[in-house]
């Protein structure tokens, strides 16, 4: 990355006077991940600053979305909500999805996680698979969503404004209000958001704790997956209610 006949001073100065990104592949923690000049200057100096925490410094900016797909009864109109989910995300944003399938039933989502379960195993997994996505994030990814595969978002520019709002919060609510469609695409269903219930109470209503979330992986480095009814998503918005 360093010419050889560079001293690091003539380095740094040539640094210092740029903006441009600079991709590092000296560093594993870093994974690739850029810097700009200026940053990466600051590193190299004698006696960097000590306020700047390295792995704040070196995170990757972007809102990584984590979703799900379980599908034992081989249901089309699954694949097909998966399909329309995917292609309504715009495409610079990172999307990880996991999949199992039971018995010898193969996956039908090329660029999925796929995870191979016992047919007698059709329990809700939801949270389980989410966990695992983490897994496989690199360390840098700090922000992330979760975010059922069959939603579609209305509001363009969501991911954008989720991101620049995880910078002053630990979790949110991706939505207010949800719109539940029939096949021919008609509102069945409406939901409120809770979090937006319990900033406007409604006596009587609890508000919807599931379908699209987003955290800081530094404040929820893991999902509660011990509810295999289907309810985890519950426990984890009274949680984080309080």
């Amino acid at each position: 990355m360093i010419a050889t006949e560079w001293t690091a001073t003539d380095f740094r100065e040539s640094l210092q006077q740029t903006n441009a990104a600079i991709r590092c592949s000296t560093c594993r923690r870093r994974q690739g991940a850029t810097c700009d000049g200026r940053q990466l200057a600051d590193i190299l100096q004698p006696n960097p600053n000590p306020d700047l925490c390295p792995l704040k410094r070196w995170s990757d900016p972007r809102l990584h979305v984590l979703t799900t797909v379980f599908n034992p009864t081989g249901s089309r109109r699954i694949l097909n909500n998966y399909h329309r989910f995917r292609a309504s995300l715009p495409p610079s944003l990172p999307v990880h999805v996991a999949e199992v399938t039971f018995g010898d039933a193969q996956p039908e989502i090329p660029e999925s996680l796929w995870i191979r379960a016992n047919a007698r195993n059709k329990v809700w997994l939801k949270e389980r698979l989410l966990n695992l996505l983490l897994d496989t994030l690199p360390p840098t990814v700090e922000k992330f969503a979760w975010i059922d595969a069959d939603v579609v978002f209305t509001r363009k520019g969501w991911h954008e404004d989720a991101s620049e709002m995880l910078n002053r919060f630990d979790v949110l609510q991706l939505f207010d209000v949800v719109h539940w469609m029939n096949r021919e695409a008609k509102t069945e269903m409406e939901f409120w958001g809770c979090v937006r219930l319990q900033q406007h109470p409604i006596d009587g209503h609890w508000g919807h704790p599931g379908f699209a979330w987003a955290a800081r992986r530094s404040r929820l480095p893991r999902f509660f997956d011990a509810d295999p009814t289907g309810g985890a998503d519950t426990w984890m918005a009274d949680h984080f209610r309080k």
